[in-house]
Order: C-alpha cells, then structure tokens, then sequence
C-alpha cells in the first residue's frame, strides 16, 4: 500500500473517532482527499485499493467504513515489516523510511552515509492534522459566541501547521512555531468551552508525531 493511501486510511479513522461515529459519506471522504491534496479522480481508485487489501467496506451511495483490520492499520497496532538495505551504501545517498512506525537505528547506517529522512510521522501528522480542522471547522458554529473568533483563530493557525507538514522536506522550525501557535489557541479555547476538550489530546499527539 502506497504512502498515500496509508495517510488517507489514517484520516478516514481519526475523522470518524472525532465525529463519534462508524460510517463516512461521500462528502466527507472528498474533504479528506481535498485537504490532503488528493485529486478526486483518484479516489475511487484508492478506495478500491483499501477495499481489495480488506481494510475498508464501501455501502450503497458512497458511504465508508473501516474494518477491524483497517482500523489496526490506521491505529498502529499492526506491525510493520523490517527494512534491510544489504550491500552498503554509499556516500551521498538518500534513504527515505516512509512507513508508519518504522524505526531506524543509528547503526543502520553504517558508515559514510550522509543523510536520512524519516517522513512516516509527519505523515501521520498531515492526516491527524486533517481530521482536528475538519472537526474544529464542525465545531464552530455551535460553539459560545465568545469561542467561535478563537475557534476561527484556531482553525486558521491548523492550516497554516498543515501546509507546512504536507511539504515534502518541511521546515522544522516553522512547523513548531505552527504548532505552538495553535496549542496556545487551543488552550485559550479550552478554558472558554467544554466542547473541544476531546481535542486538546489530538493536538497533543500530534506534536509528538512531528516532534518524538
């Protein structure tokens, strides 16, 4: 399964357990996949991958839901195959471990090697971060007139951190500064309503994805 459709799996199941519920429509897999950067040509394709390798079912008029399987995937709780690179490698090469969970050892690289990038978690984070504006965006209109300004403030201070995680080297110090910002919207928020506590562990997690 390609990164893509494995950060899009993990959008699918933290959107559903933000919005308490086991079922996504149509129009809420296309606001996945738009804010993701996915075209929606190219859904029913990834949707068909998911459902081949029985990680999602698909119902009647577009409706989703994740199965026991895809919901592990999504979670973490299956584990990921080993990565051995045999034969050296040589000055100057890239490696790049793109699975989610996977850990690389210092002595995995032996030697004259000159760069790793390690990218699952950032895109863990981009579909966390999808699923924590898309429910903040859900959230305001039925927020106290005094939170709704600093849920707007919250919202915008999320798209700014995810345009930064979707970038394929993203900048560590302004991603941060993103994420910083928004947990300090996210605590003033919490001290004026009751309603967006279940987000404030989301946030937290995903900081500790961008930053372990």
């Amino acid at each position: 399964m390609n990164v893509n459709a494995t950060v899009f799996l993990r959008a699918l199941d933290s959107v559903m357990t933000l919005e308490d519920t086991q079922t996504l429509g149509a129009e809420g897999v296309n606001a996945i996949s738009q804010s993701l950067g996915l075209s929606l040509e190219t859904i029913p394709a990834l949707m068909e991958t998911l459902k081949r390798e029985g990680l999602v079912d698909l119902q009647w008029g577009g409706t989703v839901s994740l199965t026991a399987k895809g919901r592990d995937l999504a979670e973490g709780k299956t584990k990921g195959r080993a990565i051995q690179i045999e034969g050296g490698v040589g000055q100057g090469a890239i490696v790049v471990v793109d699975s989610p969970g996977a850990v690389a050892r210092a002595e995995a690289m032996g030697s004259g090697a000159q760069r790793v990038e390690y990218r699952a978690n950032t895109g863990l984070a981009v579909a966390d971060l999808v699923a924590l504006l898309n429910e903040v965006r859900r959230l305001t209109p039925q927020l106290e007139s005094e939170a709704q300004p600093v849920a707007q403030e919250l919202g915008a201070a999320l798209e700014d951190t995810l345009k930064e995680a979707k970038q394929p080297t993203p900048d560590k110090a302004s991603l941060e500064q993103h994420l910083e910002r928004a947990t300090g919207l996210m605590e003033r928020l919490r001290k004026i309503s009751e309603a967006v506590l279940k987000l404030v562990p989301v946030l937290e997690g995903i900081r500790r994805l961008c930053f372990p």
